[in-house]
């Protein structure tokens, strides 16, 4: 069996040439930006950047969905009305595969 410097069998290796910058990704969607948190009125604004598109979802404690809403890139108005007071989760998943979470506040 004939192996290269690194050990691998040179029949079963494969060559990677293109290097993914994971923290290109992780900085993109960290720009999201969910306001007023705590939220005392009926809507939160979420202002993602303007070439990301996703699905934002929001949880009660128990996980379960409560609401899901398609965004785009800026800022997307979400009315939160039904929503009785206490603490939620958001989640929001990119297009690419980006995920973003922050817990929300319902006074």
């Amino acid at each position: 069996m004939k192996t290269d410097s690194e050990g691998c069998v040179i029949e079963s290796c494969e060559t990677v040439s293109e290097i993914v910058d994971v923290e290109d990704h992780q900085a993109e969607i960290a720009r999201v930006i969910m306001y007023p948190n705590p939220v005392n009125y009926d809507k939160i604004i979420i202002n993602i950047p303007s070439d990301i598109r996703g699905v934002l979802g929001i949880y009660d404690a128990a996980g379960s969905r409560v609401l899901s809403k398609e965004i785009i890139g800026g800022n997307n108005n979400i009315n939160v009305s039904q929503l009785s007071k206490g603490i939620y989760f958001t989640s929001i998943l990119s297009d690419s595969g980006e995920v973003w979470r922050e817990k929300l506040v319902r006074l």
